[in-house]
């Protein structure tokens, strides 16, 4: 499987003669030593992916090579650095060790790296690559696998290479990988340079890239306008333009620093809007579902939530549902201000650096990131490293305030759905069948559990509340998952994670009728198994916020409705052919 025009070079001092990679039967032929098996080994595996591979025994002419080769075309270079540099049968052991192993990786690195003009990516080749593989990405590497290649780990690297040419035109930064990737405008200098700071440089300072608009730059009248929809559970965020999400998100906070209780943790405006540009340009545009969008209607379904829960001061642009809801017998009362402010602060960067792909499909392409973190809530640890090097730069007061970030990773953490089910076990058992009463005293032992239960609780509804908006606000959320989710089902297809579904015509498309099937099938699975439970249950112990479960058992009677007259009309259309 030929990947685009991609050039291969493979690095490796027992290299008998450079060139390019010879025929299957070539390699037979080819005198190597009896020990490098290993090289044909995975030349065997690299060919099976690209078909342009050119073998070199050093970096010299490897150097040469990338200078005049088209720069258009990316470039993946395989680097040894298992090999004995003073072997004297093989390669040319007398040339400097500059160009070659570690040394070599990081002179490509220091002179390709800062380039707009080449699309670089190394893979160091390694003894051990548990215990090497920080040491390599540090010096500029890609991806760090062991000398002898697996079929699975190649597909990793497909993946990785897969995302960069599939949005070759749009710029992104492919940082799943490690890899970081220079372009020519300040918004992909920003997230690149976001990610140097947790991935390489931690001194790096990109403060001249964030352009933070001010309050003046919007009209007035747009302001007021603005300030209205976010009190408002119907918040058409789909409607709204990246400037006014941005401004919503201004609004939003400086409400909430008008509590008494977080006067100490409060931004200046220049400082605020510093952040919140940072936060916006760390979301990768490009997805459809998981972007600064979500993260702006995550931030205003915590806002009302919390309105509700009159855990914040009373706001004038609310609807007149939010003071009409019941607290009398709510656990919302065991919240404190503060508490509040880091549920804000949790919601807008609870997905900062989104890829736009599933915890399992980092698993699966056996991505860095996924190892890093030892396959377990990959994204959500990954949300949680980044997040806290934007907070320690820009909101340092909620970064030293120990309580807060450790609340703030909590909820974070809360959003991997594959610990939903604990989290509703935990809700049952400490929350609703605890015993505790609503008006659970401030000096009662178990009390500052609870509010960290209550504020993962309150994310987890927050992260998933698309579901429970009005039903044209829900559909537009289920559309574009869809589309995000199709577009990483393309991807495994294409990486041979997974089989392409079968069809008589391959290359007919998919109907809209069918995408229509899928996408009502998707909300009322996820309605029913997910989301209507979590609603209902909080409800119980947060009677306030009992709309949530009334509208998402509603949207899921539509889709079912929908379902079953969707699933008849193609019915019929298969019997009228």
């Amino acid at each position: 499987m030929a990947l685009f025009k991609t050039r291969v070079y493979y690095v490796d001092n027992r290299v008998c003669r450079s060139g390019p990679l010879p025929s299957e039967d070539e390699l037979e032929l080819k005198q190597w030593p009896a020990e490098d098996e290993g090289i044909i080994h995975n030349l065997r595996l690299i060919s099976k992916f690209f078909p342009n591979v050119v073998l070199y025994s050093s970096g010299t002419d490897l150097i040469r090579d990338i200078e005049e080769t088209d720069k258009r075309d990316p470039i993946v270079v395989f680097i040894d650095t298992t090999a004995d540099t003073s072997n004297k049968e093989h390669g040319r052991p007398g040339e400097d060790n500059k160009f070659y192993g570690i040394n070599l990786l990081q002179l490509l690195d220091s002179r390709y790296s800062g380039s707009i003009f080449y699309k670089l990516y190394i893979v160091a080749l390694v003894n051990d690559e548990e215990t090497q593989m920080y040491e390599f990405i540090d010096c500029g590497a890609m991806d760090v696998i062991s000398y002898r290649m697996e079929l699975s780990r190649l597909r990793g690297i497909m993946s990785q290479l897969y995302r960069e040419s599939s949005t070759r035109n749009s710029t992104r930064a492919n940082w799943i990988g490690g890899s970081l990737q220079k372009f020519n405008s300040d918004d992909d200098k920003l997230i690149e340079s976001l990610f140097s700071i947790i991935l390489y440089d931690k001194s790096f300072n990109f403060d001249t890239l964030a352009k933070a608009p001010t309050t003046q730059e919007i009209p007035s009248g747009r302001l007021v306008y603005l300030a209205s929809q976010i009190g408002d559970w119907d918040f058409h965020v789909e409607s709204l333009t990246d400037d006014d999400l941005y401004y919503c998100a201004y609004l939003i906070f400086k409400h909430s620093f008008t509590m008494p209780e977080v006067s100490d943790l409060i931004l200046n405006d220049d400082s605020l809007l510093q952040f919140l540009s940072i936060l916006r340009y760390s979301y990768q545009p490009h997805n459809p579902y998981h972007n600064f969008r979500h993260a702006v209607d995550v931030l205003q379904a915590t806002f009302y939530f919390l309105l509700c829960m009159r855990s914040l001061p009373q706001y004038a642009g609310s609807d007149s549902a939010v003071m009409s809801r019941d607290t009398e017998c709510s656990f919302s009362k065991v919240l404190n201000q503060r508490d509040a402010l880091a549920l804000l602060v949790t919601a807008l960067g609870h997905d900062v650096g989104h890829p736009g792909v599933t915890n399992s499909f980092l698993v699966a392409s056996r991505s860095p990131l996924a190892r890093m973190y030892h396959d377990d809530s990959v994204l959500e640890s990954f949300h949680c490293a980044t997040f806290n090097q934007i907070l320690y730069k820009y909101w340092p007061k909620i970064h030293e305030a120990h309580e807060l970030k450790a609340a703030i990773v909590d909820a974070v953490l809360a959003t991997d759905m594959a610990m939903h089910m604990d989290y509703m076990k935990r809700l049952s058992l400490e929350l609703k069948n605890s015993g505790y009463s609503a008006s659970i005293d401030a000096d009662h032992p178990e009390r500052d559990k609870i509010r960290r239960l209550l504020c993962c609780l309150l994310m987890k509804c927050a992260d998933i509340s698309n579901v429970s908006r009005s039903l044209e606000i829900s559909s537009y959320w289920g559309s574009v998952l869809s589309l995000e989710f199709q577009n990483m089902s393309n991807m495994e297809i294409y990486l041979g994670i997974k089989q392409a579904p079968h069809r008589e015509d391959q290359n007919t498309p998919v109907s809209d009728l069918l995408n229509q099937i899928t996408l009502a099938k998707g909300q009322s699975f996820f309605i029913s198994t997910f989301g209507q439970p979590l609603f209902q249950a909080v409800s119980d112990v947060l009677p306030e916020l009992a709309f949530t479960a009334v509208n998402a058992k509603r949207n899921k009677d539509y889709w079912d409705s929908e379902l079953k007259r969707l699933e008849s009309l193609n019915q019929q259309q298969h019997r009228a052919e």
